[in-house]
Formats: C-alpha cells, sequence, structure tokens
C-alpha cells in the first residue's frame, strides 16, 4: 500500500448507503514497522453533516431557503464558463414591500417574501436556479432554454402567483418581472442587465402616467 511504500500517513473516507440513513467513515492507514500497517477507523457522520450544513448555510438566503447573492453570483461565474446555453434570465422584483412594512410591519413583510420565493420556486424547472439577490429582488438562471421555453417560465410565475393569490391568506402578490436571454457566453452578463432594465419598464408601467 502507500502508506508501506512511502511511510506517510493515508487517508480515505467512504461514505455507506443503507435503506434508512447515510453514514461516513475515515479510514488511516499508518506504517508500523517494515511490513505492517495499523488501521484507524473512524465515524465521522456528525463531522460530514455539519460541514454540509455549513455549505448550505453559506450558500442560501436564511429566510426563503433559496440560494443568496454570493451563490448566485458564483453560478453566473460558472455559467460563464460552461457549454449550457441558451441561458435564460429573470429579475423578479416583489411590489409593494415598503409599504407592507411601514402599514403592518417587518414580520407581515417577510411573509411577503416567503410567499414570493414559493410561487418562483413552484413555477420553475428544478435545475433553474432561485436567488434572493437583494431585499425584495429574485433571480432566476435557466440553463438551455429557447427565447419560447424563457416565455413559458414568464407565464407560469404569473399565473402562479394568480393561483396563490386566490388562497386568501391575507396577503396580494405582486411581482414585476424582466426577461432576456443570453445566446452564448459573451453575452450573459449583457443578458442580466438587460432583464433587470426590462423589470424596471415593467415595474414603471404599472405606476400611474408611467411616473
Amino acid at each position: 500500500t502507500a502508506a508501506l511504500a512511502t511511510g506517510q500517513l493515508q487517508r480515505l473516507e467512504l461514505t455507506n448507503h443503507d435503506d434508512s440513513e447515510v453514514s461516513h467513515h475515515e479510514f488511516r492507514f499508518a506504517k508500523s514497522g517494515n511490513n505492517e500497517v495499523i488501521v484507524i477507523i473512524r465515524n465521522v457522520t456528525n463531522r460530514k453533516l455539519y460541514e454540509e450544513k455549513l455549505v448550505h448555510v453559506s450558500n442560501h438566503d436564511a429566510l426563503t431557503k433559496v440560494y443568496n447573492r454570493t451563490f448566485y453570483e458564483s453560478e453566473l461565474e460558472r455559467l460563464g464558463k460552461s457549454r449550457r446555453y441558451p441561458v435564460g434570465v429573470i429579475i423578479i422584483d416583489l411590489d409593494g414591500l415598503k409599504a407592507t412594512n411601514d402599514t403592518y410591519g417587518h414580520a407581515a413583510g417577510d411573509k411577503m417574501i416567503i410567499k414570493a420565493a414559493n410561487v418562483l420556486h413552484d413555477a420553475v424547472r428544478a435545475d433553474d436556479l432561485i436567488a434572493r439577490i437583494g431585499g425584495d429582488e429574485f433571480a432566476i438562471l435557466l440553463p438551455e432554454t429557447s427565447a419560447e421555453a424563457l416565455g413559458d417560465a414568464e407565464q407560469r410565475i404569473m399565473k402562479a402567483v394568480e393561483q396563490s393569490n386566490e388562497t386568501g391568506d391575507g396577503f396580494t402578490l405582486k411581482l414585476s418581472l424582466g426577461t432576456a436571454l443570453a445566446e452564448t457566453k459573451e453575452k450573459l452578463l449583457g443578458s442580466v442587465r438587460l432583464a433587470d432594465k426590462n423589470m424596471y419598464h415593467n415595474k414603471a408601467s404599472k405606476k400611474p402616467n408611467g411616473a
């Protein structure tokens, strides 16, 4: 083995899957004498679970459980090096959050943000990335998406908003959306800016006299 050949401590981690749980074990191999190796086995399941939890917390928004801005930006960088094009971009702004916070308190505002995240989650594909990138702003990245599929995703979101508002939970959800399609990696960041611009145009169109 490598431990005998080099005399250096060797480590190996194995994951075991059974019907009820997953366990992780670490094996350490240390040379003992000329022809012997001592093997130390440790159950490191708790440590692995803690590490996974730390990774999850660092990548997700604490309130909504969708991805956070940090992970969103890293995903943009990763997509910039991938071949998963065209990439659809949807930028979403939650209308009326400030008024809700001012009138009913931040707890009510938080419920609206969570409701928006749940609606978005239910409306897009499992492979699409949803991130909360601001207090009242979300972004969705849709790899390998045509213009038609991007339009379908936008329609599903608006339909999901209507259905959510029919539940009568006291919170009427209103979203402003902007979309853009990046056909190549060189156009990705420009498409993000265009989707953001289109979202603001959509928001402005709802105000009296476009103000």
